[in-house]
């Protein structure tokens, strides 16, 4: 007695593959991030892809709308996923709580990092409560350390030289 030969049928709306769009408020830092998570990590059946924001336009409504355009021109579907992603530092609580109704409205998942994706990242390195109370508060408010650079970015290039441009190397996590 032969084995039966077994047919796949997939329903209609089965997809091969499943994208994920990241929008982000940086130009360079998260988009490289995001890069370098998909290229560490195969995933068979999600593609990623990240929408810098190349205007320097980083306020959370400009975001919204390079995620808008990119949904628009390409043909997103409800099946794919969709992200927003931006820094809590800098933006008014009204403000974000206006993108956030406007994501939920459009179902845009909304990320937001606090105070900021550098902290994201440092913590890939960094375990802060090693630290005293007053080096925690320095880690949260972030200020600025000179006129380009906030206390977050210049801790991550004292840790890993290069994150900033993220010259990453995520098989070391």
């Amino acid at each position: 007695m032969g084995h039966k030969k077994r047919t796949r049928e997939r329903p209609a709306d089965y997809r091969e593959d499943y994208l994920i769009v990241i929008a982000v408020e940086g130009a360079k830092t998260e988009k490289h991030y995001f890069e370098s998570v998909t290229n560490a990590h195969r995933f068979s059946r999600f593609k990623i892809h990240v929408i810098p924001n190349i205007e320097d336009k980083s306020a959370p409504e400009y975001i919204l709308d390079n995620l808008d355009s990119y949904k628009e021109k390409n043909g997103v579907d409800d099946k794919d996923f969709l992200y927003l992603v931006c820094d809590r530092d800098g933006w008014e609580e009204s403000a974000l709580a206006e993108v956030l109704s406007k994501c939920r409205k459009k179902d845009y998942n909304f990320i937001v990092s606090n105070p900021c994706f550098e902290l994201w990242l440092l913590l890939h390195f960094k375990d802060l409560s090693d630290l005293s109370e007053e080096d925690q508060m320095n880690y949260l408010v972030n200020k600025k350390v000179n006129k380009n650079t906030r206390f977050l970015a210049s801790q991550l290039k004292n840790i890993y030289p290069g994150i900033i441009t993220l010259t990453l190397n995520l098989k070391k996590w």
